[in-house]
């Protein structure tokens, strides 16, 4: 959990703001980026509860990372079997 949470931490991988840019989600990973004349830093570290937003962010999505990915097989399996359950549910309302 340590290590997913380092990781998403230095790439700056905060959920909340790839879920806000689904266009060009690679566009918010980095605390930094390359303009072509030098480093521009990120619009999150322009004062203080910006960097704390996106540090927890960057926590959150860590901590998400990691439960692994058996973990998020098995949501999604729930989910679709859910969704699968809830089709039937509503064609069985529907039939008289």
């Amino acid at each position: 959990m340590l290590v997913s949470v380092g990781f998403a931490l230095l790439v700056k991988a905060n959920l909340f703001e790839v879920l806000s840019r689904l266009d060009a989600p690679w566009d918010t990973l980095g605390w930094a980026r390359f303009d072509g004349t030098g480093l521009v830093r990120a619009s999150v570290l322009t004062d203080v509860p910006s960097a704390l937003y996106g540090a927890g962010g960057c926590i959150i999505t860590g901590v998400a990372l990691g439960f692994g990915s058996k973990f998020w097989h098995d949501v999604l399996d729930i989910v679709f079997n859910a969704r699968e359950s809830l089709k039937q549910w509503t064609k069985r309302v529907k039939t008289p």
